[in-house]
C-alpha cells in the first residue's frame, strides 16, 4: 500500500505564498498638441496645392471631352436635321451611336470666385485708403517738423488726397511753444519710391495761409538747417497768401518761395505782394534776417502824394524794429538817398535821414502834409521823425526838418516887387537862385534863413505857413 509509506509531517498543510500582483504603470495621457502656424499654414498651402492639380486636371478633362463632342456633332449632325425627334433605341438599331452625356464642368466656379474677389479687393483698396486713419501718423511728422524747424510743431489734423496726384495735408499748423507762425494747411507731395525709404523726398511744398508775427524774425533764420545725410530732401516750397503783423503794422496777400542750398540749408525767402509791385527777400543773419525790399511804380497806402517810380532798401530786421542801412527811390521827379528806421516793439516809431536831388518843392511839401510857395525842382537833405499808435497817426505826427536850395524857381503868392511899388496885389517872384531851411510839423511851416537871387533883386527873411 503506497500510503503507508507517505509520512503524517507530509500531509499537513503548507502555507502557498503568493506574491502581490504589481501595479501597472500606465503611460501618461498623451496631449494633443495644436499644429503650430508654420505647420498650419504649410498644411493650406498644400491643400491649395491639391484643388489647384484637381482644377488642373478637370480642366484637361473638359477640354478632351469637348473635342470628343466637336468630332460626334459633326458625324451627328445629318441625324439631327433629319431625324430630329428619333428616339435612342431606333436610332441604336439605325447603327447611329448614342453619345454618352457631357461631363459638368467645375472649371468656372474657381475662376469666377477669383474674379469676385478681385472685384471686392479693387473696390474695398479706395475705400480703405480713403478711410484709413492717417491721423494716427500725426506725432511722427510733428516730430520729423520739428527737428527741420528747430521748434515745437503742432497739427491740428492729418489726412491724404489721391486726386489729382497722392498728397498729404497737415491742418492748421503751429510753429513755437508760443505759437509765432501758424498755418491754415501745408500739402506735402512725396515722391512715391521714397515713402518706402529712410530718406524722404517731397516734390512739393504749399504753405496756404500762413501767418508770422513779429516774433518770428529770429526764429525764421534758423529753419532748415544743413542736413549733410539728406534724410529729408525738399525740391520746391511755396507760400500761398502770407500775412504778417509787426507791432501795429499789418500785411497781407503776399505769396512767395523758399530757396534751400545743396544740403537743405535755408539760403532766402522771396515774397511779392498781389499786384507784384511789392517784393520782399530775406536771409538768416545772426540777429535776425538781412531785408531787401524793392518796389516799383508804387504809391503808399497810407499818402497817396508820395509816388515811386522805384525804391529799394537794403537792411536788418529784429523782433523789435528794422534798421535800412542804405534807400534809394526815385519819386516826384527826382532821386531819394538815405537811411532809416522804423520800430514797433512800444507803439510805431519813424526815423530817417534822406537827401533829395532835383525834387520838385511842391509836390515834396504835399507828400510831407504841408503847402508850399515854392515852384520848381530844389535838392537838399532832410530828416524826418515821427510816432504815433498806428500808420495813420505816425504820418499826421510826421515833423520833418531840413535845408534846400533851388534854382529857376517861381515864388508863389509873394510879389516882391509890387511889396517895395506898395501895391496890395498879390503876385509872384520868379528868381535864380533861392536857399534857406525849412521845418514842417502839426503846427504849420516855417521857411527860415531864406537868401533868394532874382536878377538884381537880392533878398532874405524868414516865411511861416500855418496849417
Amino acid at each position: 500500500d503506497w500510503s503507508s509509506d507517505v509520512c503524517s509531517s507530509d500531509l499537513e498543510p503548507h502555507p502557498i505564498e503568493v506574491e502581490p500582483p504589481k501595479p501597472v504603470e500606465l503611460p501618461p495621457p498623451s496631449v494633443e498638441k495644436k499644429p503650430s502656424f508654420l505647420a498650419r499654414l504649410d498644411e493650406r498651402w498644400q491643400e491649395r496645392q491639391q484643388k489647384i492639380q484637381i482644377n488642373r486636371e478637370e480642366a484637361a478633362f473638359e477640354r478632351a471631352f469637348a473635342d470628343q463632342d466637336a468630332e460626334e456633332e459633326e458625324d451627328s449632325e445629318p441625324v439631327g436635321k433629319v431625324l430630329p425627334m428619333l428616339p435612342a433605341d431606333l436610332a441604336a438599331m439605325a447603327g447611329f451611336r448614342h453619345l454618352p452625356p457631357r461631363p459638368t464642368s467645375r472649371e468656372g466656379k474657381p475662376l469666377k470666385k477669383l474674379a469676385i474677389a478681385a472685384l471686392v479687393l479693387l473696390l474695398a483698396m479706395p475705400l480703405g485708403l480713403l478711410f484709413y486713419p492717417y491721423d494716427m501718423y500725426r506725432a511722427d511728422i510733428e516730430q520729423r517738423l520739428s527737428a527741420v524747424l528747430q521748434d515745437t510743431v503742432k497739427i491740428g489734423k492729418v489726412d491724404v488726397s489721391f486726386a489729382p496726384l497722392p498728397y498729404i495735408t497737415l491742418h492748421e499748423v503751429a510753429v513755437g511753444a508760443q505759437p509765432y507762425a501758424t498755418a491754415t494747411a501745408v500739402r506735402l507731395l512725396p515722391e512715391f519710391g521714397s515713402l518706402f525709404d529712410d530718406r524722404k523726398i517731397l516734390r512739393e511744398v504749399r504753405v496756404a495761409g500762413l501767418n508770422l508775427l513779429d516774433r518770428a524774425i529770429v526764429p525764421v533764420g534758423r529753419w532748415f538747417p544743413a542736413d549733410p545725410a539728406g534724410r529729408l530732401t525738399i525740391r520746391r516750397l511755396t507760400f500761398d497768401d502770407v500775412s504778417w503783423t509787426l507791432g501795429a503794422l499789418r500785411g497781407e496777400g503776399w505769396r512767395g518761395e523758399v530757396q534751400l542750398g545743396d544740403q537743405g540749408e535755408l539760403t532766402g525767402i522771396q515774397l511779392h505782394n498781389a499786384d507784384g509791385k511789392g517784393r520782399a527777400e530775406f536771409k538768416p543773419a545772426r540777429e535776425g534776417l538781412q531785408v531787401h525790399l524793392t518796389f516799383s511804380d508804387w504809391t503808399p497806402p497810407f499818402r497817396e502824394q508820395l509816388q515811386f517810380a522805384s525804391l529799394a532798401m537794403d537792411g536788418l530786421a529784429a523782433p523789435q524794429g528794422v534798421r535800412f542801412d542804405k534807400i534809394d527811390g526815385a519819386a516826384i521827379d527826382g532821386r531819394l538817398e538815405g537811411s532809416g528806421a522804423l520800430a514797433w516793439d512800444n507803439g510805431l516809431a519813424l526815423s530817417a535821414q534822406l537827401v533829395f536831388r532835383h525834387v520838385e518843392m511842391s509836390r515834396l511839401m504835399a507828400a510831407l502834409g504841408s503847402t508850399s510857395v515854392i515852384v520848381g525842382p530844389v535838392s537838399g537833405n532832410l530828416k524826418l521823425s515821427s510816432r504815433g499808435g498806428s500808420v495813420g497817426r505816425l504820418f499826421d505826427q510826421l515833423s520833418t526838418a531840413g535845408t534846400f536850395e533851388a534854382s529857376a524857381g517861381t515864388l508863389k503868392h509873394l510879389g516882391l516887387v509890387e511889396s517895395l511899388q506898395g501895391s496890395n496885389r498879390t503876385g509872384s517872384t520868379r528868381f535864380e537862385k533861392l536857399a534857406g531851411e525849412f521845418s514842417i510839423g502839426p503846427e504849420g511851416t516855417r521857411l527860415e534863413k531864406l537868401q533868394l537871387t532874382s536878377g538884381a533883386l537880392r533878398a532874405g527873411g524868414r516865411l511861416e505857413l500855418s496849417t
